[in-house]
């Protein structure tokens, strides 16, 4: 449970190729829920953005 409402957690597996390539690439990410009681003309929320970066050792 996050931020205390429930079912507001996603969890989704991302495979990553074992690549020197990919090595310093960012990702982001941000997600919309609709919902028809949210006042807005959108009628709906995002959530807050996430910024990924691939590391190597």
């Amino acid at each position: 449970m996050a931020g205390g409402f429930p079912g507001t957690t996603f969890t989704s597996p991302l495979p990553i190729p074992n690549s020197l390539g990919l090595v310093g690439v960012q990702l982001f990410t941000q997600g919309p829920v609709l919902n028809a009681s949210v006042p807005n003309a959108f009628q709906g929320l995002t959530s807050n953005g996430v910024s990924l970066t691939i590391g190597g050792n």
